[in-house]
């Protein structure tokens, strides 16, 4: 691999944590607000184990494909660890938004729709490659 593919690969590896982080920091943001409203279905246990679980993902993904870049190990941690802080975040939108006075919130169906369909994608690149 030349070092112009590899420098750029190794920066590449590292662009879903702080990814990750935001989304994190956005789907707790919203999870409070509707747990203040009126509880949501998410315990506070739930939401700080996921969130743990996400970095770590993203960490040791990024960490695998830095060092070892065609291992796909790595991009698919970070692939899962992005698809399922996406999900959480727009789950979070979506339960404040529903538990929200104010009904007429901006995307909310779309957003509704796309935390549903997240799903399939996120488990799906928890597969383990064979070869």
């Amino acid at each position: 691999m030349s070092d112009e593919r590899r420098s750029w690969v190794s920066v590449a590896a590292w662009v879903p944590l702080p990814l990750v982080v935001v989304l994190i920091g956005v789907g707790v943001y919203y999870w409070k607000l509707a747990y203040d409203i009126n509880g949501t279905p998410d315990s506070p246990s739930l939401v700080a184990i996921t969130s743990f679980a996400m970095v770590t993902f993203a960490t040791f993904g990024g960490l695998i494909a830095h060092h070892r870049p065609r291992n796909p190990i790595g991009w698919i941690f970070c692939g899962a660890a992005l698809l399922i802080a996406l999900r959480g975040a727009s789950f979070s939108y979506v339960t404040w938004a529903l538990a929200s006075p104010a009904s007429d919130l901006p995307a909310r169906r779309g957003v509704a729709w796309f935390s549903n369909w997240i799903w399939p994608p996120a488990i799906a690149s928890l597969g383990i490659p064979t070869g």
